[in-house]
């Protein structure tokens, strides 16, 4: 049974909603479930392999207006419980959730330094990462311990190792780092009316009193996200909410206390495809009934001054110490692979050896990272244990040492389980690659005749078909 939407919360909203009819369209949209939408990984998928997938699926899909990358999923069924969704080839999101990454990506496309402020649990984060310049680096920045475990592991499912996960309230960033970045997405937390879809509780007890609390945290990052973005930098700003305390007139706030630094985007000009939802102001005030989709905000500004030149973001050069050098030599000899390929600086921690993205030196000093970036090996006593985060991100490059399984066998791995393949030889104790399809699924070792899962416990999964 569809939630009963609050008459106060209608009179609220009703302003925003439109001509004659609108509030009848809203009520009936916002009682339907959401369709379910997703987006390609163009990190792991081809436009063609997922030409594939579809049609092995049977999927019937419609491309969302605004994203070439996103699709309406009509018909299926528990797409995430695919072996495809673990292996990261697609992303489960909710299609108005896409809209502010997107915006970024047009405001902005060659950033090199982007904020995601409020990242957890990665959805922009892991959008951003797929379009960003193979050179960027990508700061996600979380304050709930509880949500960064889930936000490390979308980024290690799909791949992307030019990010790092930093722990910070949010509101001093700007006091640790200004004028650093190219672009920030300040996803605030918010009400979360426009989740009414998916979330019947939403709106239940609703009240505009509410918002007092919420409003003054959304206002304070803000303003550490101007104080955070670099002259001629790109700040997104979006909640899930609908209310105008949330958005319009937050934002209005916002700009009269800034009026010389920020220059208003026109998202009419900017996405055109959303032209139902943008505002006088050109904002976009994302409605259910504009488009099937849940509710959103988004404000776009360009702080005034000139853009810094960060053609260059390498690492400074560090040495290659010796447990490197016979990393490089395991790699060489056992998968044919050059760690050259890895973009980035490796270093060695705690005897754990750590793929850093390019321009992590700039922002780990200050914000003291909760994950640095991508763990590649772990040594101990003159041996090399790779980890299955660089076996997902990194081996499909691999030329030797690797085994093609089939889907039963890559489902029974990903449970824990061991594989018996009709291997008639197989060097005894060796780290060996599962790939499906030319994907990987992450090493084991062959021993006794067996294939024994090294796969750790947050990698294990319990529901794939």
């Amino acid at each position: 049974m569809a939630a009963k939407i609050p008459e106060k919360f209608l009179d609220h909203i009703r302003p925003f909603l439109g001509g004659t009819g609108a509030v009848e369209e809203f009520v009936e949209t916002a009682q339907r479930p959401l369709p379910i939408t997703l987006r390609r990984n163009p990190k792991k998928l081809t436009k063609e392999s997922w030409a594939q997938l579809v049609q092995e699926q049977n999927w019937t899909l419609e491309t969302l207006p605004f994203l070439a990358e996103g699709f309406t999923l009509i018909g299926a069924k528990n797409p995430g419980t695919l072996l495809e969704h673990r292996l990261g080839f697609f992303y489960l999101q909710e299609a108005a959730s896409m809209i502010p990454a997107e915006v970024l990506r047009r405001l902005n496309p060659k950033a090199t330094l982007i904020l995601d402020l409020c990242a957890a649990p990665g959805s922009k984060t892991t959008q951003i990462a797929s379009f960003a310049m193979e050179n960027s680096l990508i700061v996600a920045n979380e304050p709930s311990a509880s949500r960064l475990q889930v936000l490390v592991a979308n980024l290690v499912r799909l791949g992307h190792s030019n990010c790092v996960v930093a722990q910070q309230d949010g509101r001093e960033i700007g006091k640790l780092l200004p004028e650093a970045f190219d672009a920030i997405l300040v996803d605030a937390p918010c009400s979360g009316e426009g989740t009414l879809r998916k979330d019947r509780q939403a709106l239940r007890g609703w009240n505009p009193k509410r918002f007092r609390k919420i409003t003054k945290t959304q206002q304070e990052l803000l303003e550490s996200a101007l104080q955070s973005l670099a002259p001629g930098g790109v700040l997104i700003y979006s909640t899930c909410a609908l209310s105008p305390e949330e958005n319009q007139l937050a934002i209005a706030n916002f700009v009269h206390r800034h009026p010389h630094e920020l220059l208003t985007c026109d998202l009419g000009e900017t996405i055109p495809e959303l032209s139902k939802s943008v505002t006088q102001d050109g904002y976009l005030w994302v409605s259910p009934h504009h488009y099937d989709t849940g509710g959103f905000f988004v404000a776009a500004f360009k702080k005034a001054g000139q853009a810094p030149n960060r053609n260059d973001l390498s690492n400074a050069g560090s040495e290659v110490s010796s447990p490197l050098i016979s990393l490089q030599q395991t790699l060489k000899q056992n998968f044919d692979f050059e760690l050259s390929q890895c973009p980035g600086s490796l270093e060695v921690r705690d005897g754990k050896v750590i793929l850093n993205p390019p321009g992590f030196l700039r922002v780990a000093r200050t914000l003291g990272l909760n994950r640095r970036g991508l763990r590649i090996a772990t040594l101990s006593e003159g041996e090399a244990l790779l980890h299955q985060e660089f076996a997902l991100a990194f081996g499909a490059s691999f030329r030797r040492n690797f085994l093609e399984v089939s889907r039963d066998e890559a489902r029974h791995f990903l449970y824990g389980g061991e594989l018996n393949p009709s291997i008639e030889k197989m060097q005894i104790g060796k780290q060996i690659l599962l790939r499906y399809q030319g994907h990987p699924l992450g090493f084991a070792r062959w021993e006794n005749g067996r294939f024994r899962n090294l796969l750790g416990p947050s990698f294990v999964q319990q529901s794939v078909r």
